[in-house]
């Protein structure tokens, strides 16, 4: 019996030393150092524990909040001091002021206790990007890129289509890029029709000229009118049917004139061949003005204006910039890229060359 209540006795008494072993294990680990307010989050300051740990929304490690004026050493902090009447609220008191989150302070909560000190070691800032900067006041600006294509105005864009059956005689411009002034000649075309009609013409002229009398003259005269109205059609100029007026001589070729200086864009005929009515002969393009057709997607449409000044760069010029206007909007949009066109005016010299470029 002795026996029994010896054990039993080492039995309780091994068991009270195990209790109160744990007991200040636990008391151990929930200590926390002097000098520490709490530990919270960098990120959720509503965060709040007495020992460090995970955040339980994001699970950074907790970071402790010093008590007033004990900072931690060999660590950098920042001094979160609260908003006053006579300095701005800063980013992180704005954030704590939040109406609705728990932890935070605000009007409708007084009672909560005020966020001092927090410690947030220099590796942390480099992870969640921390930056400084000098506050200073200045416009919001926004700038657009976009990709264009450079064309040629379709105002300033002729065409020279073959209005006579007949054969190409010359050809004065023979490739594209090359510079043309105004009035100079594009290339001749031998016509016999052309021929014929400049025949009837002059024999008009001079029935009027020997007619006797008003009423003789007024049939040539309604003649002669049809016959420059059908000139005019075959590309023939004011000033080469007066030159015909002057020496009465018909010209079995037709020489095309440009219309204004400019490029020459494109030069399908050939020398020697027939062509037809409705031929494409020669392009010239006036490059003094041109267009840059761009694409902006939907959500940057509410951004342009007419009118509205950009600046234009191609790498065929590097380092130099051209002004232009924004003249169209087009109201479309093209249905896989979500995107619209806009049509930008641009100023050139003509005495430069301009080659069609993305």
């Amino acid at each position: 019996m002795r026996m029994f209540t010896q054990r039993v006795t080492l039995l309780l008494t091994l068991a009270t030393l195990l209790f109160g072993a744990t007991s200040c294990g636990k008391n151990g680990a929930s200590s926390k150092p002097s000098n520490v307010d709490y530990y919270t989050c960098t990120m959720h300051p509503s965060v709040r524990a007495e020992a460090p740990g995970k955040c339980p929304i994001c699970g950074m490690d907790l970071v402790p909040v010093m008590k007033k004026n004990e900072p931690a050493k060999g660590e950098m902090s920042e001094t979160a001091s609260p908003p006053s009447a006579s300095a701005p609220p800063s980013q992180g008191s704005t954030k704590q002021g939040m109406a609705g989150m728990p932890g935070m302070q605000g009007g409708k909560q007084p009672n909560a206790p005020q966020t001092r000190q927090f410690v947030v070691p220099v590796e942390r800032q480099q992870q969640i990007g921390v930056t400084y900067a000098k506050v200073k006041r200045e416009p919001l600006r926004h700038t657009i890129r976009s990709v264009g294509l450079v064309v040629p105005d379709k105002a300033r864009n002729w065409q020279f289509v073959s209005r006579v059956d007949g054969y190409v005689q010359k050809l004065n411009v023979t490739a594209p890029g090359q510079i043309v002034d105004k009035g100079a000649p594009l290339l001749s075309i031998y016509s016999p029709d052309l021929l014929t009609s400049e025949r009837e013409f002059v024999e008009l002229l001079r029935m009027r000229d020997e007619a006797k009398s008003k009423d003789a003259r007024e049939t040539p005269s309604r003649l002669i009118n049809s016959a420059k109205e059908r000139l005019h059609l075959w590309n023939v100029t004011d000033e080469q049917i007066d030159e015909l007026q002057k020496t009465r001589k018909p010209q079995e070729n037709l020489t095309l004139l440009s219309p204004f200086r400019g490029i020459v864009q494109s030069v399908p005929a050939e020398q020697g061949e027939s062509v037809k009515v409705g031929d494409m002969l020669v392009e010239v393009a006036d490059l003094s003005v041109v267009w840059v057709w761009a694409e902006f997607y939907e959500n940057e449409l509410p951004m342009l204006k007419l009118d509205q000044k950009i600046d234009i760069t191609a790498k065929s010029y590097p380092g130099e910039r051209f002004e232009g206007t924004i003249s169209l909007i087009n109201p479309f949009l093209e249905e896989a890229k979500r995107t619209a066109k806009e049509r930008r005016d641009a100023n050139r010299n003509a005495q430069r060359r301009i080659h069609q470029q993305r």
